[in-house]
Order: C-alpha cells, then structure tokens, then sequence
C-alpha cells in the first residue's frame, strides 16, 4: 500500500482521458460485485449485548497549518498539459478542516472509488512546450484538530445517530486488503475465536480483538509489504497499515462497520530516521470502528505495539482505544510519486 499525498500527470497531447476520477457522484452501492454482495450477505445477524453507556467527547489538540509541495520534472520530454491532482481534505470528529488553498485554480471531482472521495484537480496548458519540462504545484491546510476521550455517558447527552444504510454498507464492504471472505482470513478467524459472542458488546468485541492483535504482532515497516488481511493474518510482524487493516477486517467480517484513516503526525517532514538519503514523510494509519449509541472510537494499534508492552493484561477501555493527539488525516490517492513533501507545520 502506498500512501501519497499528490499526483501530478504528465500529458503528452491536447485530448486528456481521466481514468481515475469522475465529476458526478453515484450509488456508492450501485457498483458492488456479485461477490461482496454475497459477503455482506453472510455477516452474521445477531446484535449481540447492547454497549456500555459511552461517550466520546472531543477537546481542541492543536490547530495547524501544514505546506505541501510537488514538482515533477520530464527530462526528455516537452510537456503541453499538466494535470495536477490532490485530495480534498476532509471533516470529521478528529478534525475541522478551516480553510485548504491551492497555488493553481482547481475544480472538485471525486474518485472512482465505492467511498467516492472528493479531490480537487487543476489542469495547466502549457503555451510553448519546451525540454526538459517541469511544473510545481503546492497546497495549504490548515485544520484544528481535537483529541477524543471516552467517558461513562452523561444523561444529558445528545442520542448519537446511527449511520446512514449505505455508509453502514460501504463500512462493511470487502475489497483488496479488507478480504474477509478469503479462505486464509476466516481460517485465521477461527482458530483465535474471532466471533463476536451473542452476550458481547460491540465495545467489548473490539477490546478483546485489539488486545490480541496487539498482544500478537510486533512493529515493523517493511516497503512494499502485502498488506492484504489474509496475508497479514499469516504473519506476526507488521506496520501501522496492516495493524490497522487486521483490525478493520476483523471488526467488518462480524458486521460491525469500520474503517481506516490515513494520514499523517502533524510534524514537519525531515530526514528519515534508518535510511541515509530518505524522508521521513510522518504518515501514520490508524483504525476507527462505529459502536452503536457512541459513534466512531479510534484505534491506534501500532501505538499499543509500541508504547504499551508492559500494560497490555491491565488496560482498560479508555487506554485500550487509543486517540491519536497530534495527527490529520490526508486521503491518500493512487500513482506516480513525484518529489512529494510537507515542507512546514505550524
């Protein structure tokens, strides 16, 4: 899995063909194939124990105010076209997005995606194209972002709605990496009791499943890694991606919706802490999944790999569910990487 920032298309003559993105919205539904409809078909049904009365309740973190910048240079080619193509950054509980500007005009498409993610694309004619060719392009965020705690549910606290049929649906969803319909997946399943119990919670699902992925698997980054759950499920050792998948997957395959969030540590980008000549671009991947009468409650799996080694038999609900402080979320979109860096963070 690659997670990127930016793209930036070179193109060659005046007709443009857009394969990756579109401008009108559909059905996140319409486009299911026969087998995810036949997997959502045989999630389990029984709602199992309701969930503890939780709240999460959010507080301002920090509001910053981050740089991005591409450029792309063809060496042997003149360039009468550039496409540039970014993620619209979005809104939710972790973060308000106050204003995203970009150095070029843009206009909003989304992604072809089932979650038909929103991008903002701008597209530059080139008058006199001339060899080598190069284009820039840079975009400022700048987002208030909170942390999330969990707290017992106070009496007079707004019932939490719960999610709309085809978002429950497309949190539900297999695909690529979320293939909880594999063969190795549900074997995996099986054998270390992932079935949600009839007198379990959502909550307390999610917690003894956490616990034993954390307790299971030990950190590491390797670039290029499969990080498809029925893969990962065969390993013990990965990154904050496939902790994060694992989990997702896991929580998905016993109808609870669930998601991972891509972004990165609202830090500058510097030089990579093992590798001489690489950056340290600061992604980080963590995990969300919806309880019903709570919402969405965070899950930061590679920080409990990490940090909480020594706590793991102990931790309770509030520490088990990690809240990431310091961190925003970018949709990641998928290409060519160009020179692709966040330059400030204030």
């Amino acid at each position: 899995m690659k997670f990127l920032g930016m793209m930036i298309l070179a193109v060659f003559s005046t007709t443009t063909v857009s394969t990756f993105a579109q401008d009108v919205v559909t059905d996140p539904t319409a486009s299911l194939t026969a087998t995810q409809l036949a997997a959502l078909n045989s999630l389990p049904t029984h709602r199992g124990a309701p969930n503890p009365r939780l709240e999460t309740v959010r507080s301002e973190s920090q509001c910053v105010t981050a740089t991005m910048k591409a450029t792309m240079t063809t060496p042997s080619m003149a360039v009468d076209t550039w496409v540039v193509v970014v993620p619209k950054v979005p809104s939710f509980d972790a973060q308000e997005v106050l204003e995203q500007t970009t150095s070029m005009e843009t206009m909003e498409i989304v992604d072809q995606s089932p979650m038909r993610r929103p991008l903002l694309r701008s597209k530059v004619q080139v008058n006199s194209p001339i060899q080598p060719s190069t284009s820039s392009f840079e975009t400022t965020i700048k987002v208030q972002l909170f942390s999330r705690t969990l707290r017992p549910r106070s009496r007079r606290s707004a019932p939490v709605e719960d999610l709309a049929p085809t978002q429950r649906t497309q949190y539900l969803l297999p695909d690529r990496f979320f293939d909880y319909d594999s063969a190795n997946f549900q074997q995996w399943k099986q054998q270390h009791g992932f079935q949600r119990e009839r007198r379990e919670s959502e909550v307390e699902f999610a917690q003894r499943v956490f616990r034993a992925i954390a307790t299971d698997y030990r950190y590491m980054f390797e670039y290029g890694q499969d990080r498809t759950a029925s893969h990962l499920c065969k390993l013990n050792e990965t990154d904050c991606g496939g902790l994060s998948i694992l989990f997702t997957t896991v929580m998905r395959s016993e109808a609870i919706p669930a998601r991972t969030l891509v972004g990165r540590f609202a830090e500058s980008a510097g030089p990579s802490p093992t590798s001489a000549g690489d950056r340290n671009e600061r992604y980080h991947v963590i995990a969300e999944f919806f309880a019903s009468g709570i919402g969405w409650i965070p899950v930061d799996g590679a920080s409990a790999v990490l940090h909480d080694a020594q706590q793991r038999a102990t931790l309770s609900i509030e520490s088990l569910l990690r809240v990431c402080r310091r961190w925003f979320v970018a949709p990641s979109i998928t290409g060519t990487q160009a020179t692709n860096s966040i330059t400030s963070l204030r």
